[in-house]
């Protein structure tokens, strides 16, 4: 480090993305666990969490997401849907508890099967709905998360304005391959995994400050990040596929941190797509699942799916996690 006379004070920036190196970050939280100040930090936070909360302020975590169901005679509401399919097309929340919780559905909106993901009116009325079950002191610590028919602009803009964080999906489209083809190449971070370790052959990377300004302005502090990831053998490339790689993208208004933590945070929110495919296993026959009782109204029994939860023999702390044997994918073994 060479010396500057007109440097007079030491000046430290935490939000730089290359403050630390990957490794340097993960000795950090383990020397945090072994200390105790991980422990030391929780009990710091107490007297912020009510009584009813589970989670450290700022960690609620509410996950949207539609789903197709299927209608196999004609219903009310029931009409071809986007996937060629015919039935249904329910927009859900459910509240994220991590990999060992029930992850109970809060609310959820009837839609009729041609109703599209990216409705931002019918985004705002879960959300409303969604809130309004949580206790009055949690709701400003939400983190709202949901794939790309979330990522619209009305929808981020009423985010913005409710003061909510967000992290929510954006779809590839030019600006992003734009922004991609002049992107550094040391601007790319490497991924990290579920158990939060560097994931061979992913990587992650800062877009915002590389895209072009949009024809509609997006709520200001939002953060684009892309993450790439070499195929599997066999896969097909998508059109938004750039240069071999397999490309998602996603927005955040959550400040600081490396953008790597962030995009883990937000693919966990495949857990709710795990807890829809219990929830639509009707009689809990490969998923230890409570239905409702059976109706002749397919509106009726959409209003109460089964929430996927523990069986007898399995506890909230060692439930299995999806493997490859799992036919739904179930968080719980199923």
């Amino acid at each position: 480090m060479n010396g500057n006379r007109s440097t007079r004070r030491l000046r430290v920036v935490a939000g730089s993305e290359s403050l630390i190196s990957s490794a340097g970050g993960a000795l950090l939280l383990q020397t945090a666990a072994a200390t105790g100040l991980d422990r030391s930090l929780r009990d710091a936070l107490r007297p912020w969490r009510g009584r009813p909360a589970r989670h450290d302020p700022g960690k609620v975590r509410l996950d949207l997401d539609a789903t197709i169901v299927l209608a196999h005679s004609e219903k009310e509401g029931a009409t071809p849907t986007w996937k060629r399919t015919f039935g249904f097309h329910p927009l859900l929340a459910f509240l994220d508890h991590g990999p060992g919780g029930t992850g109970e559905q809060l609310t959820g909106l009837l839609r009729v099967g041609k109703a599209t993901a990216n409705d931002a009116a019918d985004h705002i009325a879960v959300l409303t709905d969604a809130l309004a079950q949580l206790p009055v002191e949690q709701r400003s610590r939400v983190l709202v998360r949901g794939d790309s028919g979330a990522g619209v602009n009305a929808f981020l803009h009423h985010l913005h304005t409710l003061g909510l964080h967000y992290s929510v999906g954006v779809t590839a489209h030019h600006p992003i391959i734009d922004a991609l083809a002049v992107l550094p190449r040391q601007a790319w971070r490497a991924a990290l995994d579920a158990d939060g370790q560097p994931r061979d052959g992913a990587q992650v990377a800062e877009l915002t400050r590389w895209l072009r300004p949009a024809r509609n302005p997006w709520p200001p502090g939002m953060r684009v990040t892309a993450r790439r990831e070499r195929p599997h053998p066999g896969a097909q490339l998508r059109l938004t596929d750039a240069d071999g790689w397999r490309i998602t993208v996603f927005a955040t208004n959550v400040k600081g941190g490396r953008i790597a933590d962030h995009e883990l945070l937000h693919r966990q929110r495949t857990r709710c797509e795990d807890r829809i495919r219990c929830a639509k296993d009707p009689f809990g026959a490969t998923c230890r699942c409570t239905a409702s009782p059976p109706t002749s109204s397919g509106w009726r029994s959409l209003r109460s799916p089964a929430t996927c939860s523990p069986g007898p023999s399995t506890s909230r702390s060692s439930a299995p996690r999806p493997g490859p044997g799992n036919r739904n994918g179930c968080a719980y073994g199923c």
